[in-house]
């Protein structure tokens, strides 16, 4: 877990880190000061409870890789829990091909 570091193209250099990229976005997305959980599941572990006051959540953003259904279908569970459907959103960023680039090639470097 840990702060997003919002960075942007220009400063990404060979100085960059692969654990760095679940914790790097655009510069345009610094207002949303963002903090991020990670949980990588083994066999054994297939789910993991946090307690927190949902009124916390400003926003949930949902990758756009997934399919329409399942967004929707997952939205609907989410505000199941008392999150208004407002709060949740697809993202975008793969729109941006600069930045899409930047770390396809930083993955196919490493």
């Amino acid at each position: 877990m840990g702060v997003v570091q919002y960075k942007y193209l220009k400063e990404l250099n060979e100085n960059f880190k692969l654990d760095e990229i679940p914790f790097t976005k655009r510069k345009q997305y610094a207002c949303e000061k963002e903090f991020r959980f990670i949980q990588l599941f083994d066999e054994e572990t297939t789910s993991f409870d946090i307690a927190f006051d949902h009124s916390f959540i400003k926003k949930i953003v949902l990758t756009q890789k997934m399919p329409t259904c399942i967004s929707e279908t997952l939205k609907k569970k989410i505000a199941a829990f008392g999150i208004p459907a407002k709060k949740i959103e697809v993202s975008s960023i793969l729109e941006n091909k600069k930045w899409v680039d930047f770390f396809e090639n930083f993955r196919d470097s490493e």
